[in-house]
């Protein structure tokens, strides 16, 4: 929330803050402070474009990881899954998204993410309790197009590594109907906006911007979303159950797919539904 403060209060600087932004990036912060102290070279904003630099695997690792599973699975060509993936969504279907080089850092950025719809607030209960098995008020931070961005929210236009919370601007907020001395869990069962299960009860949200050059896939994926629903926007939390790792590998992937209710598991280009065993 910090880093969204500071965009909102200082908006004419320019805050750049690199994906790994935590305990994890202090060796990587240490490096560059001395680098530009020491040795006075400074780094650009852009000097990092993609938080996806570890590893990934071909189709036919993913094959085998099936293949060693009671799964079945029918592989679809990127306009073909969009397709599939935009009806499941829309079916209330929970969908695990792993494809290509796995992030940087602690946050799932699309390509080892678990999406779901936005627009109930139930989701975020379904979500944690089903999937997550965690505290059903966790919030969830939405993916969305960077136009989205501007729409909704008050700062922020530019969020690629979902370390920045903005607020949602006051003509999308839907006034509780819950007494505001009632406790957490029954607040958080109000509709707060038209994507509830991504706004927290006081109308913040920690956003992933997407555009096409961040990633194609997921750029196409929201466009369809949008073209289906109106809103560019999905929940998108990190691939994983309760106290457990992000998932890096294709049998990670289907072990949490197995043990939690998610409906349908992407692994490249090879799609994995529940009825499908």
């Amino acid at each position: 929330m910090s880093n969204g403060l500071l965009v909102k209060k200082y908006p004419e600087r320019s805050f750049y803050i690199q994906p790994a932004a935590g305990d994890a990036g202090g060796a990587l912060g240490a490096a560059l402070a001395l680098n530009a102290m020491h040795f006075d070279n400074t780094v650009s904003r852009k000097a990092m474009t993609t938080a996806f630099l570890g590893p990934s695997f071909s189709n036919q690792a993913v094959r085998r990881s099936i293949e060693r599973s009671e799964y079945n699975y029918c592989q679809l060509e990127d306009d073909e899954l969009i397709d599939l993936l935009v009806q499941k969504l829309e079916e209330k279907h929970v969908i695990g998204l792993f494809r290509g080089r796995m992030e940087f850092g602690p946050r799932a950025l699309g390509n080892r993410s678990i999406l779901a719809d936005p627009r109930e607030a139930s989701m975020q209960d379904f979500v944690n309790q089903k999937i997550k098995f965690r505290e059903s008020f966790r919030p969830f931070a939405p993916i969305l197009l960077q136009e989205e961005a501007e729409e909704y929210f008050e700062t922020i236009c530019d969020s690629p590594y979902m370390l920045q919370v903005d607020w949602l601007k006051e003509n999308y907020r839907i006034p509780p109907t819950t007494d505001s001395y009632a406790g957490l869990t029954d607040r958080l069962q109000d509709e707060r906006s038209p994507f509830s299960a991504v706004s927290h009860i006081d109308y913040s949200s920690r956003l992933q911007t997407i555009n096409k050059e961040s990633d194609p896939f997921v750029q196409q994926l929201l466009m369809a979303w949008k073209q289906k629903t109106g809103i560019g926007m999905l929940i998108n939390t990190s691939f994983n159950r309760k106290d457990e790792p992000i998932v890096c590998s294709p049998s990670d992937a289907i072990q949490c797919f197995k043990y939690t209710e998610m409906d349908v598991l992407v692994l490249n280009s090879m799609v994995i539904e529940k009825k499908n065993v």
